[in-house]
């Protein structure tokens, strides 16, 4: 697991997308039985890069092959959960393929447009 200073988890977090005629189209993942939606995070393990963790999310998390689109995070966050402070880079990646049988992991897949991608 990779820590910053004084115990802050480092995640990466994945926003994939794909063009649908001509618009682009977000996925979330939600785990099965829960009704939140949110893109695919994670922690960043121990010699990963951030960019690197983001495309494994998106593979682990949606079964989605993926690339990332542009080199600089999208967008760089802080959050906390009840046991640990978390820092979160996002990155834009596209879409190349997808797993269309399921999701791994018992995650649920869902596209939707960016007014509907409200998380």
């Amino acid at each position: 697991m990779n820590e910053t200073s004084v115990g802050v988890v480092e995640q990466s977090c994945a926003v994939p997308f794909r063009l649908r005629t001509g618009r682009p189209e977000f996925c979330l993942v939600s785990l099965n039985g829960d009704s939140r939606w949110d893109f695919p995070r994670g922690r960043i393990s121990m010699g990963e890069s951030r960019h690197s963790a983001a495309l494994h999310r998106a593979q682990e998390m949606a079964g989605l092959n993926c690339k990332i689109a542009v080199d600089a995070p999208l967008d760089e966050f802080s959050a906390s959960k009840v046991d640990e402070a978390q820092h979160i880079t996002a990155f834009l990646i596209s879409a190349q393929d997808e797993d269309v049988t399921s999701s791994p992991n018992s995650h649920r897949r869902r596209w939707c447009f960016a007014e509907e991608a409200k998380v």
